[in-house]
């Protein structure tokens, strides 16, 4: 966010867990929720509604153990491909056309 960047956090939207992508600023656009996770409020300190997310990078967070190779697990097609895997070790890069949207 220091760097010019829009942020776009995931807000659960009902009970079937739809979620919304909504932009936040800083860390106190965050309140926990039923489940006391954080994520965005509806709505900014004045009352005005969020922007949402216009097409963006998906990013993934892992363990580096957790990374497997290419084909070693099935996909299906209730996967959501994503562009980058962070880990600890650092960024996987998984579609290039993402930076074009970083």
């Amino acid at each position: 966010m220091q760097m010019g960047k829009k942020l776009y956090v995931p807000r659960v939207e009902d009970k079937n867990s739809h979620m919304r992508m909504l932009k936040i600023s800083c860390m106190d656009d965050l309140i926990a929720n039923s489940m006391n996770i954080l994520e965005p409020a509806p709505e900014d300190g004045d009352g005005n509604g969020r922007e949402d997310g216009a097409p963006f990078s998906l990013f993934a967070l892992s363990y580096s153990q957790q990374i497997m190779g290419e084909g070693d697990i099935p996909i299906t097609p209730s996967d959501v491909p994503v562009d980058a895997l962070v880990s600890p070790a650092g960024v996987i890069l998984i579609n290039p056309s993402a930076l074009d949207r970083m």
